[in-house]
């Protein structure tokens, strides 16, 4: 026993010194693979690096092109333009720096610019030596940042524009010609926004005297006129009188599309079909007359609601100064019909309330009715009820039966199976017999 305890233990610390070696590699595998992965890092950015510098090293001892042999290397490109590109409106510098640049990076390097040549365009060596696309690209990038972007790439191809001339030649560029378009289109709108203040030309202003009448008629329409339903325009106030703010519910009949402006014709239109008011009351060309002084600062013709509201507030009826007595007396009589229509409110609510209720007792009630029946149906006695079997001899005498009358009905049992000979009432072997 004392020999198996000392294997045990023996082997015990074998266990643990194997899980500590475990611990130990596992540790140093992690650490080894953090390095690794550190230096691997660092090479890639180094690698990164050293390409980025690669291009700007290799063009340091690069001497930078002539303004010709630039002028010489766009011109080749422009001519390779209408070659690569059938759509004259589609031909552009943009194209070909798209070309290079699809990364979307917005800046391009040299081995981009010389895949466009070779590859993409293919342009020989023989006409664009190596030599000649290095000192063009040295001479791009003037400020040696190893790459270049639109904005040096795009007047280096408008140098050669000339030699590669494009389709329609002398007249108008697209430039040019969406300036006159949008000229043209800047003459109709001026047209038809100043139409308004050209068709007033030649009519004489209104006096302030015109101007107020009119104001005043169209105040006194607003309060005292129907519309075609025969209702009131506007809500009254019954407090203060009419509300301040009607003009602007005026103007927003007259602007109902919330331009915030509005013409003769609408202005004209509201006031015979809104207001009502015929020709013999205001005349057409008297209306053009105050027309003319509303718009007099309007700079395209238009009336907005500032200048709409102070002409309106000229004749605006000045209302009836209360007592307080009177202002109390009023409100008095607005509180109670507000407490009136309250209560007739409150009245409805707690009939429709009661009669709900009502109809829920009643069908509550109908059911305990019924329950109530059968309940008093199961509890009377059998010997009373209509047509109902006596329960012994002594019974069918007193009532005058026969013994026939001590079994039971047929109907009661009919379509019924003894469960057993016990509960047929007979012996085993009778009800076999009978079962047979």
């Amino acid at each position: 026993m004392a020999k198996l305890d000392i294997v045990r233990s023996t082997e015990y610390a074998s266990r643990l010194v194997l899980q500590s070696n475990r611990r130990k590699l596992q540790a140093k595998k992690l650490a080894l693979t953090k390095r690794q992965m550190v230096e691997g890092r660092l090479d890639a950015s180094l690698a990164y690096k050293a390409e980025q510098q690669k291009e700007k090293l290799a063009l340091q001892s690069v001497v930078a092109a002539s303004d010709a042999e630039v002028l010489k290397l766009s011109e080749l490109l422009n001519r390779r333009l209408v070659t690569y590109e059938k759509d004259a409106s589609r031909r552009s510098w943009w194209k070909f720096f798209m070309l290079m640049d699809q990364d979307k990076a917005g800046v391009v390097a040299y081995s981009k610019f010389q895949n466009l040549m070779r590859i993409q365009l293919e342009i020989p060596e023989r006409q664009a030596p190596d030599k000649l696309l290095r000192s063009v690209w040295k001479a791009l990038d003037y400020d040696e940042t190893g790459w270049i972007n639109s904005a040096k790439w795009g007047p280096f191809m408008k140098r050669g524009e000339g030699a590669a001339p494009r389709p329609g030649a002398g007249m108008p560029t697209w430039k040019e010609r969406l300036v006159s378009q949008r000229h043209a289109d800047k003459q109709v709108m001026d047209g038809l926004m100043n139409g308004e203040k050209l068709a007033m030309v030649g009519v004489t202003p209104a006096s302030e005297e015109d101007v107020i009448k009119l104001s005043t008629l169209m105040n006194t329409r607003i309060l005292t006129g129907h519309n075609w339903a025969g209702g009131k325009l506007f809500p009254v106030d019954l407090c203060h009188g009419q509300a301040q703010p009607i003009w602007y519910r005026l103007f927003r009949k007259i602007d109902p599309f919330g331009n915030g402006v509005f013409t003769f014709k609408q202005l004209l239109h509201c006031i015979r079909e809104e207001l009502l008011i015929s020709e013999e009351e205001w005349s057409d060309d008297h209306l053009r007359t105050v027309w003319k002084v509303l718009i007099s600062k309007s700079p395209n013709g238009y009336l907005n609601a500032g200048n709409f509201g102070v002409f309106m507030r000229k004749g605006e009826p000045v209302p009836p100064r209360l007592t307080n007595l009177e202002r109390r007396r009023m409100l008095g009589v607005h509180a109670r019909k507000q407490l009136d229509a309250n209560t007739l409110w409150l009245i409805d609510y707690e009939r429709v309330a009661a009669t709900e209720t009502m109809g829920k007792y009643h069908v509550e009630t109908t059911a305990i009715q019924k329950e109530l029946a059968r309940l008093d149906e199961i509890s009377t006695p059998r010997h009373s009820r209509p047509n109902s079997r006596p329960q012994s001899a002594r019974a069918a005498r007193q009532q005058g039966l026969g013994d026939e009358a001590l079994f039971p009905k047929k109907s009661e049992f009919e379509g019924l199976r003894p469960a057993s000979a016990r509960g047929s009432g007979v012996a085993k072997g009778v009800y076999s017999q009978i079962m047979q």
